[in-house]
Order: C-alpha cells, then structure tokens, then sequence
C-alpha cells in the first residue's frame, strides 16, 4: 500500500467514537460491543508509538478483544475496515504491505534508528519526494544537524518497527484470552463523515461465522 503524502499532508479532523457507540465505564472514548460472547473494544488517537504523526498517514485504532467462549475465535483480518453510509469501505492494511515515508524531528528518533536523511527545518517544505531524491538532503548518523542552527527531520520508512511490533495480532483468539493491538486502515476523509468500524469473527475450529463486531465512530 503506497501512501501519498502530498494528498494527505491537507487532512484534517479525528476519529472519535459516534453518540449512538456504547462507551466503557469510567468516561473515556473507548467504545465496546460483545458480540456472542466475544468483547471487542476500540480506541481511536491511542497511537503514541513512532512515526509520533502516524495519524496524518494512516487510522491508526486501538483495538482489544475477550474471547468469553468457550472455543477459539478468529478475527477476519482481510474484512476488517471502517465503513461510510454510501458503501466507501475504508480497509485495514496489513503491517507488512504499507509502504511510503513519513516525515519527523531528528530529536524524535529512538536511538537505534541508524542512518538518516536529514534536511534543515527551513527545507521542510519538502513533502515532496523529487527534493528528497535530489542534492538537497544528505545521510548522516543520528542527531547530526550539519550546522544547520535549527532543528533537522528525516524522512522515515513505514512500516516501522513500532508499528510492527504494535499490531494486533494474528491467530486465534483462545477462551479466556485477551488480544490487544493496532488495526492500520486507509486514512478517514472528508471530516464530518459518519463510519462503522466492522471485524468479522469466525469460531475457529468450525470456521463458522459469529456474526460481526461493529462499532460506530464519526470523523469530526
């Protein structure tokens, strides 16, 4: 999945649960659903991994699921994605498959994130990926700014290892088990949009399906 960063470098606006979405205990925006016996809980704007800007990319979401059955679950990870009202399907990426580049402060940068492309903060107007393949940037060790006198970015590969390593994961769902992580789906637009976040759920040694997990959410 390629990203365009110059189409998305406009979006506005974030994901938040719809009034009609059933919220858990204690006031915050995480929203729930139990479909036969299984929990499946969702939180938009939870991403604090890095890229820091994943948001402006990609729908980053935050979802748990409780097997309370007495069999394994699978979640249908192909058929996930939030939904419009006029049929636009907004679809989970796997991991793996996104491709494009972000951009961030150097001082951003975990330690271990090796060589970069750096460019002077004057030249961030770079969004544009013909300056970045041109003379304009240089690749240099971390925290090195060049003498620039302000701060640098460097444009950074997806997926990261963050985002890999904060995937929901794959696999059946054991009784009694809780499985926790991302969902990565196409960036949400235009804002005011309502959507239906739906994960399919399937008993996993029947391969039967349990119905769909679905949760309301506006982009606003």
């Amino acid at each position: 999945m390629l990203i365009s960063m110059l189409a998305l470098a406009g979006c506005g606006g974030r994901l938040q649960p719809a009034t009609t979405a059933q919220l858990m205990p204690g006031g915050g925006k995480t929203a729930v659903v139990t479909v036969e016996g299984v929990t499946v809980m969702a939180r938009a704007n939870a991403w604090r991994g890095f890229p820091s800007d994943l948001d402006r990319q990609l729908t980053p979401i935050l979802v748990t699921i409780r097997n309370d059955r007495a069999e394994s679950v699978i979640v249908m990870f192909g058929e996930i994605a939030l939904m419009a009202p006029n049929g636009r399907r907004f679809a989970a990426l796997p991991p793996q498959t996104i491709e494009g580049t972000v951009v961030e402060p150097v001082s951003a940068f975990p330690a271990a994130a090796g060589r970069l492309e750096v460019f002077p903060e004057r030249d961030r107007a770079p969004l544009d990926p013909a300056y970045r393949m041109g003379t304009g940037m240089s690749s240099a060790p971390y925290g090195w700014d060049a003498g620039y006198g302000g701060p640098t970015y460097a444009t950074v590969r997806l997926p990261t290892k963050d985002m890999l390593a904060r995937a929901l994961p794959s696999g059946p769902i054991r009784p009694g088990e809780i499985a926790q992580g991302f969902i990565y789906l196409e960036r949400v637009g235009p804002e005011g949009i309502s959507l239906e976040l739906v994960l399919p759920l399937v008993d996993a040694a029947r391969g039967e399906s349990l119905g769909q997990a679905r949760i309301p959410f506006v982009f606003q």
